[in-house]
């Protein structure tokens, strides 16, 4: 690689599912950063789509559905989610949580409330 030479990342596209989407297909997230996206950046893009408020949105990923560990959710703000172990194409399963009962929440549904 040449010095100096800014390496563009490929975007990336994921799948979005869940109840709060209804039915059908889900929804595209195009993600132009590609897999150097943040954590936050993904939350962000996600509530936008699904309409779920950041503080409510739980998210899954990977087939069987897996959450995002906490000592990646501690890190939000600089961790890639390629890093968290996010695939381009991945379908990401969503669904609101309580706010009141976020440990009832990860517990019934195996999810972590961002």
């Amino acid at each position: 690689m040449k010095k100096g030479v800014e390496v563009v990342p490929e975007p990336w596209q994921l799948r979005l599912r869940g109840a709060p989407l209804g039915g059908g297909g889900g929804i595209v997230l195009d993600l132009p950063s590609g897999g150097r996206t943040t954590l936050q950046e993904l939350i962000r893009l996600s509530s936008k789509a699904s309409k779920i408020p950041q503080r409510r949105l739980v998210i899954r990923y990977g087939f069987p559905p897996k959450t995002i560990a906490e000592e990646s959710l501690a890190e939000k703000n600089t961790l890639h989610i390629q890093s968290a172990g996010i695939q381009n194409k991945d379908t990401l399963h969503i669904a609101r949580g309580e706010l009141a009962s976020a440990h009832a929440a990860e517990s019934a549904q195996g999810a972590l409330l961002l």
